[in-house]
C-alpha cells in the first residue's frame, strides 16, 4: 500500500461529515473516522458527536494530507486546525471499531494493516 503519492483530501464548508468518512474510508478500509464539536453549557463541557449530513464549519485550511505516512496524530491535528472539530479514528478489530487513541503515533499505513492483520486472522 505504501506510495509516495500524496492523498489530498480538499476542505470546504460545502463538504459533508458523510463525504470525508466515504473518502477516509474508501483509501482505508479498515479505519473509519468520526467528528465532535465541544460545546459549553453553563459551565459543564460536553462532546457532542457531528451527524453524518451535517457540513463542515468553514474550513482554515484548504486540503489534508491523508497519505499513508502521515499519523493518526497529525491527522486529528489538521482537522482539528483546518474545521475546529476534535477528530477520532477507529480501527476495526474483528466485529467492533476501536479507537487508535493509543497508537496515535502509528501511520495510517500501519493502523490500516494491523486492521486488515486482525480480520484475516479471525
Amino acid at each position: 500500500m505504501s506510495t509516495l503519492q500524496p492523498i489530498n483530501l480538499s476542505i470546504s464548508e460545502k463538504l459533508t461529515v458523510a463525504e470525508i468518512q466515504q473518502f477516509f474510508s474508501g483509501t482505508y478500509n479498515f479505519l473509519k473516522i468520526e467528528f465532535y464539536k465541544t460545546l459549553e453549557l453553563n459551565g459543564i463541557r460536553i462532546t457532542k458527536k457531528i451527524e453524518n449530513h451535517s457540513l463542515l464549519p468553514k474550513a482554515a485550511m484548504p486540503s489534508i494530507d491523508l497519505s499513508h505516512f502521515r499519523t493518526v496524530e497529525q491527522i486529528k491535528a489538521d482537522f482539528q486546525r483546518a474545521t475546529g472539530l476534535i477528530a477520532r479514528v477507529f480501527r476495526k478489530s474483528g466485529n467492533v471499531w476501536i479507537e487508535t487513541s493509543l497508537t496515535d503515533d502509528w501511520s495510517l499505513e500501519r493502523q490500516n494493516a494491523e486492521g486488515k492483520l486482525i480480520e484475516q486472522t479471525q
